[in-house]
């Protein structure tokens, strides 16, 4: 019998298991730094930044399917992101990976100058495929998997699609707040169950955004704690305890300016304080004491959990001293403006102070003694607004039909809850009301119906397509619109739009549709003035209001938050609570201001002819123009009506 030939080392190469390793090894082993757009070019290696060897280790094991980094700028979190998707690249075994970045430049930006050279690298070169059509502007196509890029201003880049690993990178930098691009992303795993991983990492911006309440929601929090080289006390480095000369000194001037310069070049002394011995940590300690440390979670060792959250600070980063944080802090303070030391150095969010105040007892007794589905004497008209949601592949909305007076006066006429499209229909503008002198009966002139949340999936497509086949439908009296805030809000209050959108099945040509975008923030400024306002008179209630109607609307309020570097006035939802009935009033106030309500002369007493139903009919059987100008072709005038 001939014995079999050994194996040669390429044969033995080619049939042995890969190898298993570890986030960190792998990136130690095979992550190269690039040398554009890099201090630090060149083999990745933890030594500089120990503390990001746990996060990625808990990132890649197999107990833990969502990891939240809560983090300053320069601790190397970015290059982190990089050696992650790159292990999953190799070690992944084809599943689809997500990026979500806040903003679509952001996400090509991201493409171009994170995720293509990362993928040029000797290790992750092999994966890649020949063609240039597999390089597109959201997508890459290797040849074994896919990396999809997403941005939270387009929650369509989140739907129907399944996916395994995912990274939300600065989620609090994201403009749009009512995408729930978490919430969308998660769902996207849940095909992976326990096997899926979602890594989302921020700075923070104020204690209600995203990256904060996710850390605060979070059981499992983790600290990095670090030994004193003086007594061997295991301590968290924290702000507090940082020190610096003439720090007791009330500098001013030139002198102030002097030492911040100093602290920032290392001239000037500073140190950290032990929180045990109280002995000086100096600067030439602080990395040898990093490499010691550990990751303490708040539940104590070896805790279990699914998700886990870290924390840190520049205190820990080796690009930033002691000094220069001092002198940053110096700077901030004399500027009186703290919230870029605390977002981008200590990782903290910025407490905010409400600027509206919120109180539901302003409505109940504003509906004592006014009748639902009756019509004030001297309201002029009528409009409704409609906030669209779905639940269990349906949609419904949250209606109000409000009447309006001259300032904007109003009150509520009726609310309720529709199950499908046609009921919206029947009860907002198909439907009449009585007005309070016996007169007549009024309908709504139009509904604005809420035509964003495009993800919101349904049966036979979603609720964007869905408010557009029923503006479709009916021309002038349902109008679709979509609220945007922040630096994305439109130059005007309300402002019309020619878009063509595209159904989400079948290959139909894309849709024309007229929609109005709003600008929600200056909308709900004018809402909490009347509301609010010296004059009690000018919003009235009825006694149909909903359950948890006040609840909602006042659970918004207007806060100074601050994105960046640029601090913005913006309404925010603190307690994440509901706000269908606030949004549906919302939306019913720009309806109001779409058909000049404020405009609108006082109604002249009916005619007796008018009081016959035969009249009435008559009327009703006319085609209704909205707005001024009609002959001309205005906003709702029948040319533009045609037009469309």
């Amino acid at each position: 019998m001939v014995a079999p030939a050994p194996w040669t080392e390429v044969e033995r190469a080619a049939w042995s298991p890969p190898e298993r390793l570890s986030p960190s090894a792998w990136g130690e082993r095979y992550h190269v730094v690039p040398l554009r757009g890099s201090a630090e070019p060149g083999p990745y290696r933890l030594d500089r930044t120990p503390y990001i060897r746990g996060i990625l280790d808990v990132a890649g094991d197999t107990e833990h399917t969502e990891v939240i980094l809560c983090k300053p700028v320069q601790v190397g979190g970015t290059e982190a992101v990089k050696v992650l998707v790159g292990y999953w690249v190799d070690t992944g075994d084809g599943a689809p990976i997500m990026v979500c970045l806040p903003d679509q430049k952001a996400a090509e930006a991201y493409l171009r100058e994170r995720i293509q050279p990362l993928l040029e690298t000797p290790r992750l070169a092999r994966y890649l495929t020949p063609s240039s059509y597999d390089v597109r502007r959201d997508q890459i196509d290797l040849v074994h998997c896919s990396i999809h890029l997403a941005w939270t201003g387009s929650p369509q880049t989140m739907a129907s699609r399944a996916i395994r690993f995912a990274v939300s990178d600065e989620t609090d930098k994201a403009q749009d707040t009512e995408a729930r691009a978490l919430d969308l992303i998660r769902d996207r795993l849940l095909t992976f169950g326990p096997r899926s991983k979602h890594f989302i990492l921020s700075s923070p911006t104020t204690s209600d955004g995203p990256i904060w309440r996710e850390f605060q929601a979070t059981a499992d929090k983790r600290y990095y704690h670090v030994p004193c080289p003086h007594c061997g006390t295991s301590q968290r480095l924290v702000w507090e305890q940082v020190r610096w000369e003439r720090r007791e000194l009330d500098l001013e001037g030139d002198l102030a300016l002097a030492l911040e310069d100093e602290l920032a070049c290392g001239r000037a002394r500073a140190w950290y304080e032990c929180s045990s011995c109280q002995e000086p940590i100096e600067e030439g300690d602080r990395m040898r004491i990093i490499e010691r440390g550990e990751w303490v979670s708040v539940l104590g060792p070896d805790p279990v959990s699914r998700r886990v959250a870290f924390h840190l600070s520049a205190l820990y980063s080796p690009w930033v001293s002691f000094g220069a944080l001092a002198a940053e802090f110096l700077r901030a303070s004399r500027q009186d403006d703290l919230r870029n030391f605390r977002n981008g150095f200590l990782g903290l969010p910025q407490e905010t102070a409400p600027l509206t105040r919120r109180t539901e007892d302003v409505f109940t007794p504003r509906a004592a003694g006014r009748r639902a589905g009756v019509v004030p004497s001297w309201a002029t008209l009528l409009t409704a607004g409609a906030d669209t949601q779905a639940s269990g592949l349906r949609a419904w909305w949250a209606w109000v039909v409000r009447a309006w007076g001259p300032r904007y006066r109003s009150r509520l006429v009726a609310a309720g809850r529709a199950d499908s499209a046609e009921e919206l229909i029947r009860c907002t503008v198909d439907a009449r009301f009585q007005r309070e002198d016996g007169s007549g009966f009024e309908r709504p002139l139009i509904v604005a119906v809420d035509a964003g949340g495009g993800a919101e999936l349904l049966a036979d497509g979603n609720t964007t397509w869905l408010v557009y086949q029923l503006a479709r439908s009916d021309p002038g009296r349902v109008i679709p619109v979509k609220g945007y805030g922040g630096t994305n809000k439109p130059l005007k209050l309300i402002q019309a739009r020619a878009v063509h959108y595209q159904p989400p099945a079948g290959n139909s040509p894309p849709i024309p549709t007229l929609l109005h975008v709003l600008d929600t923030e200056g909308l709900k400024d004018k809402l909490y003035g009347l509301i609010y306002g010296d004059d009690d008179t000018m919003w009235e209630e009825s006694d149909c209001l909903p359950p948890g109607y006040a609840t909602q609307m006042t659970a918004e309020e207007k806060t100074r938050v601050g994105l960046g570097k640029r601090p913005q006035v913006r309404w925010i939802n603190p307690t994440r609570s509901r706000t269908d009935w606030w949004d549906a009033t919302v939306y019913c106030l720009a309806a109001a201001h779409m058909v000049r309500a404020d405009e609108r002369a006082t109604r002249s007493p009916p005619s007796p002819a008018r009081a016959r139903p035969e009249a009435e009919e008559e009327r009703r059987s006319r085609p209704r123009h909205l707005g001024r100008d009609t002959e001309r072709g205005g906003r709702f005038g029948a040319r533009r009506r045609e037009r469309w």
